[in-house]
């Protein structure tokens, strides 16, 4: 055994050691045990639950005998006869036949428990009766059941099976309370949107049995859709289109979606109205519904709508989706129906010169539309239309003149914003005659109330004449201010027969009044209505709605309108009135009186009432009835009235506390008597005031009143005092205080000067106190430290000072003054000022007391005005005890430095630094600029000087690359130097006679190309043309040219064989004004007549050149040659166009010679050079050179020394005297031919056309 199981063994020993003990003391302290601790059984099934007692627990006094079972949720024992005792320990409880439970059974021995078991019984998991699959907008998909009621702990699990019963996924469930929930979702990949069907197993498991279930779920038809979120896309009076958008539109196809659609008016009682009258239209995703036949236009409407696939439980509300409800008006359009009238609805008032006539009001959801009203459309008198307009009309009645000799005919209709109704009703009333109106009419009319039952009967009695008597019709509304004849709200009317003479009305509001009439129907005429009051002295009383005529402050006007009562009748009004509390002006006969009622009684005559004494903005309750001699009418409705405000009662005991420097505290109690709305307050002090909006602050509601009074100026006397505001007029002001405000903190001195030594200042603006004296310090610096200082009291405003001498530059001195007021602590200190500091006695504060420095007199500031007495006293204000010191800002006069004429080290070092960074970026700026200059600079040869000659060695003249990109960067652009003869008149020029040097040396300018290949790359940078061995005579630069061109120089007149000085042509040639080379309109006459000169085939032009014609003849020459003018590329002839034809022999005279118009010398270039032909821009095209001067051109377009020799006349030479093999000439020449390697000086090409010539 080695030492590591050596260790484990003494670390289990001793754990044992530790533990076994333990066991052994619990085993002797517990009481006992039960055995099983829980029990799952079957209903009606057996077992047995083993108690065990510890002996030792119960010091062997006691036995098994003692031990019993209770049931803990009920506290009985179980039987005896069920326990069975095993031994002196032991006992068993035999349960049999179990019924369901699930309890503890508790051991328990003279009341000591031992032990508890607990037992359930029940069953083997149930089936589920309401498993069920909800997909959601085939998002995801959630099952669900209702557990079954079993008391044995049950546990369940989902698994289902989608396309293939081989793949099998598990669906978690959660358990709230007894519902088990499971979710598919599409993240996890479980629920798949593409099957139609699911088939779950659920598996119920518990200690008793299992129960296995399979369900088949359609996911098409489970499938609840999306609330459709619609929208109106249009709405008419009578229907509605909705639409909405479903993206998963595909998905439903299958099965197809189910609607259904609801109405109800808004804000009604009305339940939910099922609406089938729609249409569906569908368009990939959008779905439209378009609803019709809504029943009422212009009216508010809810609208729900929800939807399910069709092939759903039709009786299943869990499979329709979430209802959508909207609100939507329909539109508005012309009202339906006219109002409701009956043949004898008009009534014939008392005075027998108006009629007023009635109809049914149309229900509001019938109006159609804004504006509504109803028009009489159409009046007709006799028969005849006449234009008559109503004297009065609301929304029930009219009222029109009338004249009982005339038959009336009255149209009425329904009116809104949108047009007419299109029917209309009529009222005809017949000519009138009191015999036979006594004849017809109803007698006796009355009304009887019923107030058990809130019902009005109304009677009467048949009048005298029934022949042709119809029927009659009964007319009631709701009374209005107590008249017979005018109703508060629609009248309703209904007919009786003939045979009977009463009218019981349905049962009304508790106390709600109605006026009823009756009118008899004759077959030809009716006699319109008959209220309840005429001629009925024992009829009741109706209700009389007082009537406001003013409103003031502390009185009300009410009008007594007895048009419509039977005054036989009436004896008087009784008018009561009380104040009512404010949060009850609205609550009518339910307001309280805040004060004893009032009542005043009215004769029956009188036409106003004004109760008088009120109080302002109060509420008051009138409430009005009627009397006769023998009965007394039903009190009118309570009528709240407001009066008026007015000014309110003055502020009272204004007072001020806790005055400062800058602010006072003021309290004062509000108005007695506020007669309103307290708007604001206005407090009045010194010209000045301050408002309290008493609408954007709530402490106007208070009694007393406080408000802090702030910016007030220091030591300043106010009167102040208040003024309060309603709505209607403001108060009387306060009574009136003065308040003094303590002294506070001055503002700083201003316009400090200093000159000789005085120093002077102003007195704060803003002393804020008595400015008992002022401080000056003066301050010695020493670069950013002080070295000295003193602070001298000064009693005015000015003093005397002395600066000591300055040691250097680095030394200033500074002068502060601030202005100090002396407050009294016991009476004049501000508390607030005193509990901040003095702002200025900070520790940021640079200026010390004088005892800081010692021996600083010779700073101090003289005050010439200081008398004794004051000095003293500023003295004695350093009592701190006593006094308490308000200090200023310090207030800075200017510095004072001490300047030094040597400039500093610093400043020196500085301006060298600055002078030579200058320079260096001088430096780099020009060097910058040469460097681009050099590298811009390429070269080029022209075409046909690719090949060159070869040395002895077989390499050619060519240099390296590197000789090139070090040494001959630059172009040549003129060749013309570099022949060794020229063409004179077709004689050639010896190079030493100056034909060399007699050439035009030009330069193109760097904008006019480039020279070579249409491969080049190498372009040419020379600025001017000028004429050899007289560089003050400059030419054009010559113009842009094609590639594959040599560019030949312009020559001088000398150059190009005009031989004779006198030549006419030349001379005029010499003399073009233009730096353009053409020929000028002036050289066409001389002396005013056509120049002979000019060949005829020159003809001008409208810009004042001479134009080329296409078949110019060639002009005659020395030797009868035809020499052809090549055209320029612009049309136009240039002179070097002209400049080796050779030319007649023109006869000019010197004063042609002189004309003015050619005073300006020009060069003329040749045409032909060396008898080669001269394009007309000046250079010559490689075709030319291959005729007469060189061999055709290599295959890379340049032309190589040899061909170009050979040409030149070298043909006569040998090959070895050019390849270096011959005796002296060919060793010449090939000494002599530059070393061409691409790139060629001016210089190389001239010696080796020298060399050419010699050997020619």
């Amino acid at each position: 055994m080695n030492a590591r199981s050596s260790s484990w063994l003494q670390i289990l020993f001793i754990v044992l050691y530790i533990i076994l003990p333990c066991i052994h003391c619990a085993m002797h302290n517990s009481p006992g045990e039960t055995q099983p601790p829980r029990v799952e059984i079957k209903i009606n099934s057996n077992t047995n639950i083993t108690c065990r007692m510890n002996l030792m627990k119960f010091g062997n006094k006691v036995n098994s005998s003692s031990l019993y079972f209770v049931e803990e949720d009920t506290g009985k024992r179980v039987p005896e006869t069920d326990i069975e005792i095993i031994n002196e320990t032991t006992i068993t409880y035999m349960l049999r036949n179990a019924t369901e439970q699930d309890r503890n059974y508790v051991c328990k021995s003279d009341g000591m428990g031992i032990g508890v078991t607990h037992v359930s019984v029940g069953t083997a998991p149930l089936d589920v009766t309401d498993f069920k699959c909800r997909g959601y907008d085939y998002t995801y998909m959630m099952c669900n059941f209702t557990i079954p009621h079993n008391v044995i702990l049950t546990k369940y699990s989902l698994n289902y099976t989608a396309q293939s019963a081989n793949y099998m996924y598990t669906c978690p469930l959660e358990i709230q309370e007894r519902q088990a929930i499971c979710n598919l979702t599409l993240d996890q990949n479980k629920y798949r949107t593409t099957h139609e069907f699911f088939n779950f197993t659920l598996r119920g498991e518990n200690g008793v049995g299992t129960n296995v279930q399979s369900f088949w779920i359609n996911n098409y038809e489970s499938v609840i859709p999306p609330r459709p979120e619609y929208t109106f896309e249009d709405i008419t009076c009578h229907s509605a289109v909705i639409k909405w958008h479903n993206n998963k539109y595909s998905y439903y196809k299958a099965k197809g979606l189910q609607y259904d659609i609801r109405l109800r008016p808004k804000d009604s009682d009305i339940d939910w109205m099922s609406h089938s009258n729609y249409e569906i239209r569908q368009k990939q995703s959008e779905y439209k519904i378009i609803l019709r036949d809504i029943p009422f236009a212009y009216v508010w409407y809810e609208l729900s709508v929800r939807v399910r696939v069709k092939k759903s439980a039709r009786f299943d509300d869990s499979y329709w989706s979430e209802p959508y409800i909207q609100q939507f008006r329909t539109a508005p359009c012309p009202p339906d129906a006219a109002p409701l009238t009956d043949s004898g609805s008009f009534y014939i008032v008392p005075t027998q010169t108006q009629v007023r006539l009635y109809w049914h009001q149309l229900p509001e959801y019938k109006m159609n539309g804004p504006n509504f009203t109803y028009v009489i459309e159409q009046v007709k008198i006799d028969g005849v239309e006449v234009s008559m307009e109503p004297l009065e009309m609301d929304l029930i009645s009219a009222k029109f003149p009338w004249h009982r000799q005339h038959r009336y005919e009255f149209r009425i209709k329904s009116r809104n914003s949108e047009g007419d109704s299109p029917d209309s009703n009529i009222i005809n009333i017949p000519v009138w005659s009191k015999h036979n109106a006594s004849l017809t009419s109803p007698e006796w009319i009355k009304n009887v109330y019923d107030s058990t039952n809130r019902t009005y009967t109304l009677t009467w009695g048949a009048p005298k004449k029934l022949q042709g008597l119809v029927d009659y019709t009964v007319f009631w509304c709701q009374s209005k201010k107590a008249t017979q004849d005018e109703c508060k709200g629609t009248i309703n009317f209904a007919h009786v027969s003939r045979n009977s003479t009463q009218f019981i009305v349905t049962p009304q509001k508790e106390d709600q009044s109605l006026n009823l009439a009756v009118s008899a129907n004759y077959r030809d005429f009716n006699t319109g209505m008959h209220w309840m009051c005429a001629a009925d002295r024992t009829a009741d009383l109706g209700k009389m709605e007082p009537e406001v005529m003013s409103v003031s402050s502390r009185s009300i006007t009410i009008q007594l309108r007895s048009d419509h009562i039977c005054t036989s009748l009436l004896e008087g009004y009784n008018i009561t009135y009380c104040r009512v509390h404010r949060q009850h002006n609205n609550a009518g006969e339910k307001a309280a009186c805040a004060d004893k009622p009032i009542t005043r009684t009215i004769l029956g005559t009188a036409k106003k009432f004004v109760i008088e004494n009120l109080k302002p903005f109060s509420v008051y309750k009138i409430e009005l009835l009627v009397f006769s001699k023998l009965k007394t009418g039903k009190m009118s409705d309570p009528l709240i009235v407001h009066t008026k405000e007015e000014a309110p009662s003055k502020p009272l005991q204004l007072r001020a506390h806790n005055v400062t420097s800058s602010s006072a505290v003021l309290t004062w109690l509000s108005p007695e008597h506020h007669n309103g709305i307290l708007t604001k307050y206005r407090i009045e002090y010194n010209n000045e005031n301050y408002i309290i909006d008493c609408k954007a602050e709530e402490v106007c509601t208070k009694k007393e009143m406080t408000f802090t009074l702030e910016n007030l100026s220091s030591f300043t006397n106010y009167k102040v005092y208040i003024v309060a505001y309603t709505n209607a007029a403001p108060s009387e002001h306060s009574n009136d205080i003065n308040v003094k405000t303590l002294v506070g903190i001055p503002s700083n001195p201003s316009h400090i000067t200093e000159s000789q030594n005085i120093l002077q200042w102003s007195k704060p603006e803003v002393p804020s106190g008595r400015v008992e004296f002022y401080q000056v310090a003066i301050m010695v610096w020493y670069k950013n430290e002080i070295q000295r200082q003193y602070i001298s009291n000064v009693a005015n405003t000015t003093c005397k000072f002395n600066l000591p001498v300055c040691r250097d530059s680095d030394q200033r001195f500074t002068i502060q003054v601030r202005a100090v007021n002396v407050a009294l602590r016991e009476t004049e200190i501000d508390q607030y000022i005193f509990a901040a500091k003095n702002p200025m006695d900070s520790e940021d504060d640079l200026v010390h007391d004088n005892a800081y420095f010692n021996d600083n007199d010779d700073l101090k500031c003289e005050d010439s005005g200081m008398t004794e007495e004051k000095e003293r006293m500023i003295r004695k204000y350093s009592d701190q005890e006593k006094y308490v010191l308000y200090k200023s800002v310090w207030e800075k006069a200017p510095v004072t430095n001490c300047s030094d004429s040597k400039m500093s080290r610093i400043t020196m070092l500085a301006l060298l630094v600055v002078v030579s960074s200058l320079g260096v970026i001088a430096a780099f700026y020009v060097a910058h600029n040469k460097y681009q200059k050099m590298v811009n600079i390429t070269c080029a040869l022209p075409p046909g000087l690719e090949a060159y000659p070869t040395k002895n060695d077989g390499t050619d003249f060519r240099r390296n690359k590197d000789f090139f990109n070090t040494e001959s960067r630059h172009l040549l652009s003129s060749i013309s130097n570099d022949f060794s003869n020229m063409c004179q008149n077709g004689d050639h020029v010896n190079v030493d006679e100056g034909g060399i040097d007699g050439l035009t040396t030009g330069s193109l300018d760097k904008s006019s190309g480039y020279i070579g290949s249409n491969n080049s790359t190498q372009y040419y940078d020379v600025d001017a043309v000028r004429v050899a061995g007289r560089d003050s005579d400059i030419v054009d630069p010559v113009s842009t040219v094609d590639d594959a061109y040599m560019v030949m120089e312009r020559l001088k007149p000398t150059d190009c064989n005009l031989t004779s000085s006198n030549s006419t042509l030349d001379k005029m040639l010499l003399q073009t004004e233009s730096n353009s080379g053409y020929v000028q309109s002036n050289l066409l006459t001389l002396n005013g007549k056509p120049n002979p000169a000019l060949p005829p085939s020159f003809i001008p032009t409208e810009n004042g050149y001479i134009k080329q014609v296409s078949t110019l003849n060639s002009l005659p020459t020395d030797h009868g040659a035809n020499a052809q003018v090549i055209p320029s590329q612009n049309g136009y002839v240039k002179l070097h166009d002209i400049c080796n034809l050779s030319t007649p022999k023109f006869a000019m005279t010197a004063a042609d010679v002189a004309t003015p118009q050619m005073s300006v010398m020009h060069t003329v270039p040749t045409t032909t050079m060396c008898n080669i032909p001269v394009n007309s821009t000046g250079y010559v095209a490689p075709h030319l050179l291959q005729k007469n001067l060189i061999q055709p051109p290599a295959t890379n377009g340049y032309t190589t020394p040899e061909a170009l020799g050979k040409t030149m006349g070298l043909n006569h030479l040998s090959q070895a005297m050019i390849g270096g093999g011959g005796n002296d000439g060919g060793g010449r020449l090939a000494n002599m031919i530059p070393p061409i390697s691409g790139y060629v000086t001016r210089d190389e090409l001239r010696t080796a056309f020298s060399q050419q010539s010699q050997f020619n």
